[in-house]
């Protein structure tokens, strides 16, 4: 819930002096009738904070995805000495919550059929990225081939829901900043009131992205997979896709020749692990340090692995419009539930989306 109408008809906004006073009336009011409450982390889904406020910190703990951009036809006679190619879309992202896009990596592969984009695995390679977006690159290719170079830009997703930016879900600095409201700002006004909340609820990971990104992928990757995943970024890139249940990256525009699926799952898997680490983790043992449960319904709505981020919270929770209903879509979780000896298991059972329920 973002807002409720008040009786001249206005707003009031999550986590304003209004909305917290009308909260911790009805805390109080549980109290008195025995009852508990179920409170949504942030206002709505996907997850969002009044308190990142500089986009471009990477402690701030705002949402962050990549984006590509590149130019082909260089060969050892037509070498390429510019600037690397801007990327339009993440300047137009970035531009919407006053931030600016970071190259983060310049690399090369060649065509081994240039009509179908397929590319040659062995000669991908990361050439060296020294003063960002104002360094000239030069790359003149040592072998006969056309060469594609590709230029890879971080930066922040723009997206905002009900005018704050949204969080990182996959960086410490988006957990961090969503205890510390609680800590700073809501728990302190609810006071003793708080003891009546029972769990706190995240909903569907609704939030959209070219490529799901953090602070750190690249570093990280290197090291829980023993390659360098910045020369093969094209097998996973897919400029059109919204990056969400509604267009989820299953390929990227450009593949390679050898070795694309490994490339792609190891991807997934690789923000799977960040979600779950720097994400469901810490937010988890934060909840039940204050004797609160973690409610969520984790990995829904992205391309992540389901049952193994059920293990992390304590009360996992999927929904029935995107799995079709389907006993199997809920097994996903279940054998998590069962492994991990948890006590409950939520499903969001009735959902509707254009006046179709379940469609």
């Amino acid at each position: 819930p973002m807002s409720l109408t008040g009786e001249q008809g206005d707003y009031i906004d999550w986590g304003t002096e209004q909305w917290n006073h009308m909260m911790k009336f009805a805390l109080e009011k549980a109290g008195e009738l025995g009852l508990t409450v179920d409170f949504t982390m942030t206002p709505a889904w996907p997850l969002a904070l009044p308190n990142i406020q500089d986009v471009d910190d990477p402690a701030s703990g705002a949402q962050q995805e990549m984006d590509g951009a590149w130019v082909d036809g260089i060969t050892k006679n037509n070498p390429y000495n510019a600037k690397a190619p801007a990327s339009e879309e993440a300047v137009k992202d970035a531009e919407k919550v006053a931030g600016t896009p970071v190259l983060a990596a310049v690399t090369v592969a060649k065509y081994s059929d240039k009509e179908g984009k397929v590319l040659d695995y062995d000669s991908a390679r990361s050439l060296p990225v020294g003063q960002g977006a104002d360094e000239v690159i030069s790359f003149t290719p040592e072998d006969d081939g056309e060469y594609v170079l590709f230029a890879w830009w971080q930066h922040p997703s723009g997206e905002k829901k009900y005018g704050n930016n949204q969080v990182d879900h996959y960086g410490k600095a988006g957990s961090q900043a969503i205890m510390d409201y609680w800590e700073e700002v809501l728990i302190p006004y609810y006071g003793d009131a708080f003891a009546q909340v029972e769990s706190l609820f995240v909903d569907s990971l609704e939030f959209e992205t070219h490529l799901d990104w953090t602070w750190g992928v690249l570093e990280d990757f290197q090291k829980r997979y023993q390659y360098e995943l910045a020369p093969y970024l094209p097998a996973v890139y897919q400029a059109a896709c919204g990056g969400n249940y509604t267009s989820s990256p299953r390929e990227g525009d450009f593949r390679f020749d050898e070795k694309n699926t490994q490339v792609l799952n190891d991807y997934k898997d690789e923000i799977t692990q960040l979600y779950i680490e720097n994400h469901l983790m810490p937010l988890a043992e934060w909840c039940q340090s204050m004797g609160k449960n973690l409610r969520y319904q984790t990995a829904y709505g992205k391309t992540l692995e389901l049952g193994q981020t059920a293990m992390y919270v304590d009360i996992p929770e999927t929904e029935s419009l995107f799995g079709n209903d389907k006993l199997d879509f809920y097994r996903l979780q279940s054998g998590a539930v069962h492994m991990a000896d948890k006590k409950v298991y939520s499903i969001e059972s009735a959902p509707e989306l254009g006046g179709d329920w379940l469609s």
